[in-house]
């Protein structure tokens, strides 16, 4: 039987050991060790005691029996504290490890909705985050508006979020032992439906991932959260387990790993911002939109300063701004270079140039709001919702 460590997925890994060595995690890691010695990050368990339920074992003998063997399974030797809230969404998450200890929070709805196989996928995801390592790269803080960091940067967090869910839910799978509890346990955390899905309900939940792909270029409309999410997109989730399941991790003569990890690899791609480098037409006219976009929302505050000039090189490429130029004027190419992109992209291409124009003003600790106002009209006049601006801005970081 393969160990956690074997079937880490090989792109979260890359991006992990990346993220590591750049100067600016490594000091925002140190700021945390710092504030953890001098007591300023508050106790997770006191917290946890004080504004939810501990469910010890004689309460939830079933819920300890997974997480027991869950446990085993994965090779997590800490002692593990389950906790519950009173919220009608289905979630959970684990916190980082203190006092020798592991802390799980359910929401009552998942832990009533959610049959045992279902739970171990859920329970296994979690405690995958802990055993890859996940909270040593403080998302939260690299974030904060506090502590600004480069675009380039930010891009590679938010990716390398989406491939530790697949790392995650890759341990929920062998948890599991097969796909169906995985599958389901998904089907619900999308859906928001109590009742199991059918197999046509799975199916159909697998050939919406294909569908994702075949339509990437043409107009669609998912939730705006998704384009932002830390998570990948709900049905390439799916696709990626049900891979995982057809591994050599998971059964005698399975798929090589080799294959998954491509397989994989042209999952996420759907999510990455492949129009920085792409040599198409609509790639192109993104690029043009976004060179443009990003000079008259630098501009809005004042001018662009030589780091912000530094931080659209490092979107489009060393030199790509002029060392002067007229922003009204640049202004005046807007329109015309919005309409190419709605003519030759559809929704998801457009909100990845939002989201990386957000990127850009995020980067200096503050979005002004005149800055504000400009991303929200160029979210109208890319027909866009608007929300997809609020969401990129919000930078939803946590793992769960």
């Amino acid at each position: 039987m393969a160990d956690a460590a074997s079937f880490r997925a090989e792109g979260e890994q890359r991006l992990y050991a990346e993220l590591l060595t750049d100067g600016r995690v490594r000091e925002a890691i140190e700021v945390v060790k710092s504030s953890s010695l001098e007591g300023h990050v508050p106790a997770v368990r006191r917290a946890l005691l004080a504004r939810s339920l501990r469910l010890p074992p004689t309460v939830q003998p079933e819920l300890h029996a997974i997480v027991a063997s869950c446990r085993e399974r994965l090779g997590v030797a800490e002692p593990v504290e389950c906790y519950v809230n009173p919220s009608a969404d289905y979630n959970a998450g684990i916190f980082p490890r203190q006092d020798g200890r592991l802390y799980i929070l359910f929401t009552a709805a998942l832990l009533e909705a959610f049959d045992r196989d279902e739970l171990r996928f859920v329970v296994g995801h979690e405690l995958g985050h802990h055993v890859y390592g996940h909270h040593e790269i403080p998302v939260a803080l690299l974030f904060d508006q506090r502590f600004p960091i480069a675009p380039e940067l930010a891009l590679r967090l938010t990716a390398w979020q989406r491939y530790a869910e697949v790392s995650a839910d890759r341990a929920g799978v062998a948890c599991c032992g097969s796909f169906d509890g995985a599958a389901r346990g998904l089907f619900k955390l999308a859906s928001g439906l109590h009742q199991a899905p059918t197999n046509a309900q799975i199916v159909a939940f697998l050939e919406q991932a294909k569908e994702l792909g075949a339509t990437a270029a043409e107009s669609g409309r998912a939730h705006p959260e998704e384009w932002f999410s830390s998570h990948p997109f709900s049905p390439l989730r799916v696709q990626a387990a049900h891979l995982f399941s057809r591994s050599v991790f998971m059964r005698d003569g399975g798929e090589p790993g080799s294959r998954l990890e491509t397989g994989i690899a042209a999952l996420m791609a759907m999510m990455e911002p492949g129009y920085l480098h792409a040599d198409t037409e609509a790639a192109e006219a993104m690029r043009r939109l976004i060179y443009a976009a990003g000079l008259v929302l630098l501009s809005e505050d004042g001018g662009v300063t030589p780091e912000e000039r530094r931080r659209l090189d490092t979107l489009l490429g060393a030199g790509t701004v002029p060392q002067d130029f007229e922003p009204h004027r640049i202004a005046e190419l807007l329109p015309e270079r919005t309409r190419a992109v709605v003519e030759r992209t559809g929704i998801p291409q457009r909100a990845h140039v939002l989201r990386d124009l957000a990127t850009l003003a995020l980067a200096d600790g503050k979005v002004s709001g005149d800055e504000l106002t400009f991303l929200t009209k160029l979210a109208a006049d890319l027909e866009v919702d608007v929300e997809v601006v609020t969401n990129a801005l919000a930078q939803k970081v946590e793992l769960d």
